[in-house]
């Protein structure tokens, strides 16, 4: 009988046939188990009735082909896994270790291998004949391929996983990777049989990856873990002496690749889940290379897709979008990267400022990461103030250096830290520019523009108030001005005293004290260069115009304070100066015999024998320049022209509890307004030139903010304003009571607010917001106009530059 006839007659009887097939394919089973051999026939006959049916379909056609497959493996696998055992074995030599594969490749055509017998081949081959792991891998990967996009995707799952523990292994060990021996090479050949270990690694990788991009075009779904240390994990040296170094540098072979193919070919949500579990709560791991992960980071927010269809170029006014919604804690691990990054490029340059240089590079990651991130910023600032605060890790100065680039782009994130002070060493700086910085250089810029007339007088007044505000609130953002102020401060005194005094540059002088007097100490941790440029210009006034003039006796008194506190904080550096100068501060004796700190000064002061050649030059020219001045009429004896700025005037009374009392308790009779007005005469005349008094009565002063008698309600808000602009500092101890007097249901309350809305605004800035949309409440529920003080006071606010040049062009 044909086999033509007898696939028809099985076909005709299907229920007796395949059940007889599924009895003799249990046969062949039961031989496997016993490690019977097979003589094949059945095999034969199967493939015979397939060909025969080939246009048929059916039950029994199902089960030939399943016949078949399990015939096929039984008949083939012993011999691959065989062969691929022995190819798994080191020390084979290199003839039979290709006829091998030779075998395997004929064998895999047919029947399925195993993995780990196929990864095992694949490991041995990675160290001594990478040249025929190409053509093993093309044979078994392609038919497996073939195979799993027919249906077997957990098939393809294990082929993934495969390839990348041969990449991961391949990475962990590369000085076991592509080895061959020498005898193996005849001599002719040996250059080109023996490239770099370094060429042949990058070339295995390329291969490997190469497979498993096209087994998993999204990198990271097989096996996530495995497959990110693959491309995030830092590459370990094979030495240990260098193993520091290239640590620090190198990469992992072929993670660049992969990166660019999960940066473009992954889904959002693929990208997503990456990033949470790079930023997860186990971010603290060294294993990880922190140039990979910032990259990767930097990468995902400017992926082109992302930016489809948006304006090619940005409006002014476009601010930065918040891509990557990271939460707190990834955003303080987003920190820990950066910081680990900025700690290996120290080791490998030693050198702080290579750190530093990595630092300023990844500011503009961090920042995009924080936009619009408030709660965010706020955990940040904490979590970086905190890590450098710990002078026990070597890596506080970095974690300073982070903070302190952090706060010069985003000021106010100073109020996330308690109490409103930064853990930065005094040693530390930042030279990249801020918005900040052009706002203050703006503010100095006006108040150093000394031009006659009212106008400018209150621009100048206004432009000090918000430089006090910036020094109190910000004292390290002034502080980079220092070299500013001190070119500012010069090209003054070539003038003489009249001229110079009715121009309005002593009042600068006077200025700029008043500033420093906020800023210490920090000022006195700063460069003593820039620092002493500044006293410098003032010894340099003092010798010019002499100090018996009496409009120079409160500058006097108090560049005295700032050179005696400077000395205490800072006597290393400040003794060289002092010797300069020994001259100047010995003839400030005859003028001011009562002062004791000049006289502290003066027995601190070690003269050498050059310092006092040059100390009597100095006072020799010093008494010229006096009576020239007094040859000049009405220089320095009409009284009439002394006008001492309020509050300037240094005073050395300090008030005992038995003198504050009577004044809060004339405070206290609420009945008696008349008692109360004239109470807060007094402590107007008094607190002139002593507005620290005026801390004594905080209570009271608020208080009386919502007083409706009027005089006494406008002296409190004349009081508070003053005291204010001396100490800018407790500006939000009389924003309560400031609020409550704009929610007032007295109209009049409302207008004496309303009416001080510009300089409260501006005293108290880091509040603004909240003071300016309860004042536009207030003119929106009311029939008061608040649109004009408001309008001005955003003008004070801003001291916009086209503002300032169109005054200064007017005069």
């Amino acid at each position: 009988m044909g086999i033509d006839k007898f696939g028809a007659a099985l076909l005709a009887y299907q229920q007796f046939a395949v059940p007889l097939f599924s009895i003799l394919l249990a046969r062949e089973d039961i031989l496997k188990k016993s490690h019977r051999p097979s003589d094949g026939h059945l095999l034969n006959i199967v493939n015979a009735l397939i060909g025969s049916m080939a246009t048929h379909t059916g039950q029994l056609v199902s089960t030939l082909h399943r016949c078949q497959q399990s015939l096929s493996s039984t008949q083939t696998t012993a011999p691959v896994e065989k062969n691929l055992g022995e190819l798994s074995k080191p020390g084979t030599a290199k003839e039979k270790r290709r006829e091998l594969i030779k075998q395997v490749v004929r064998e895999v055509k047919k029947t399925n291998v195993k993995e780990a017998d196929l990864e095992n081949a694949c490991r041995e081959l990675l160290a001594n004949d990478s040249d025929q792991l190409e053509y093993l891998l093309d044979a078994c990967m392609t038919r497996q391929c073939t195979a799993a996009g027919n249906s077997r995707t957990g098939e393809a799952k294990l082929r993934i996983q495969m390839m990348t523990r041969l990449l991961h292994h391949q990475q962990q060990d590369p000085q076991h990777v592509s080895h061959v021996k020498k005898e193996d090479v005849k001599k002719e050949d040996e250059p080109k049989q023996l490239p770099s270990s370094k060429r042949l690694l990058s070339s295995t990788a390329g291969l490997l990856i190469d497979w498993l991009a096209l087994l998993d075009p999204e990198v990271t779904q097989a096996c996530p873990d495995l497959q990110q240390e693959v491309m995030f994990a830092s590459a370990m040296s094979s030495s240990s002496r260098d193993k520091m170094a290239e640590c620090s540098e190198s990469k992992r072979p072929g993670s660049a690749y992969l990166l660019a193919l999960l940066t473009h070919q992954a889904s959002w949500y693929t990208l997503h889940r990456c990033i949470d579990q790079l930023l997860g709560r186990n971010r603290v791991d060294k294993r990880l290379n922190a140039t990979a992960v910032l990259d990767f980071l930097w990468a995902c927010i400017h992926i082109p897709k992302i930016w489809q269809g948006r304006d090619a170029k940005a409006s002014k006014r476009h601010s930065e979008e918040n891509i990557l919604c990271l939460t707190p804690d990834q955003l303080c691990a987003v920190a820990d990267y950066i910081v680990n990054e900025a700690e290996s490029e120290q080791q490998k340059e030693v050198k702080v400022e290579g750190s530093y240089a990595t630092i300023e590079a990844r500011l503009s990651l961090l920042l995009n990461c924080c936009h619009g991130n408030t709660v965010g910023l706020d955990q940040l600032v904490r979590y970086m103030n905190k890590c450098g605060s710990n002078t026990e890790s070597a890596r506080s100065p970095m974690y300073q250096q982070l903070l302190l680039e952090l706060y010069l782009q985003v000021p106010e994130s100073i109020q996330s830290i308690p109490g409103g002070s930064l853990a930065i060493q005094p040693n530390v700086s930042s030279n990249v520019p801020s918005s900040v910085d052009g706002l203050s250089h703006r503010l100095l810029s006006v108040l150093a523009d000394c031009k006659v007339g009212n106008d400018n007088r209150q621009r100048v007044d206004d432009a000090n108030v918000a430089c006090r505000k910036l020094a109190a609130a910000h004292p390290v953002v002034m502080i980079r001005q220092l070299s500013m102020i001190g070119v500012l401060l010069q090209g003054r005194i070539h003038l003489n005293f009249r001229e110079f005094k009715a121009r309005g540059h002593l009042g600068f002088f006077h200025h700029i004290l008043g500033i420093f007097d906020l800023l210490e100490p920090t000022l006195f941790d700063q460069d003593s260069q820039s620092l002493h440029a500044v006293l410098e210009a003032y010894f340099q006034l003092l010798q010019r115009y002499g100090a018996p003039k009496r409009f120079l006796d409160t500058l006097v008194k108090k560049f005295i304070k700032l050179l005696y506190r400077y000395t205490c904080h800072s006597p290393t550096k400040a003794q060289p100066l002092m010797q300069q100068y020994a001259s100047v501060l010995s003839s400030l004796t005859q003028v001011h015999p009562d002062l004791l700190q000049l006289k502290s000064l003066l027995a601190g002061i070690t003269l050498t024998g050059t310092s006092k050649d040059q100390s009597g030059a100095s006072m020799k020219a010093a008494p010229i320049a006096t009576s020239t001045m007094d040859d000049i009429p009405g220089v320095g004896s009409r009284e009439d022209t002394y006008s001492p700025v309020p509050g300037s005037l240094p005073s050395d009374t300090t008030w005992e509890p038995e003198d504050i009392v009577p004044y809060a308790e004339r405070l206290s009779k609420e009945s008696d307004l008349e008692e109360i007005a004239n109470t807060l005469s007094d402590l107007e005349e008094t607190s002139f030139k002593n507005p620290d008094i005026l801390q004594h009565f905080v209570t009271e002063l608020s208080r009386l903010l919502t007083s409706p008698h009027k005089d006494c309600r406008q002296q409190a808000f004349t009081l508070v304003i003053r005291y204010i602009r001396h100490d800018p500092s407790v500006a939000s101890k009389f924003l309560p009571a400031y609020l409550d007097t704009l929610n007032s249901d007295v109209q009049e309350v409302i207008q004496t607010a309303l009416k001080n809305l510009p300089e409260f605004t501006l005293l108290c800035q880091e509040h603004a917001e909240l003071i300016l949309q309860r004042a536009f409440s207030v003119g929106v529920n009311s029939k008061l106009d608040s649109v004009p003080l408001i309008a001005e006071t955003m003008q004070l606010l801003s001291m916009d530059s086209s503002t300032t040049a169109a005054a200064a062009t007017s005069k």
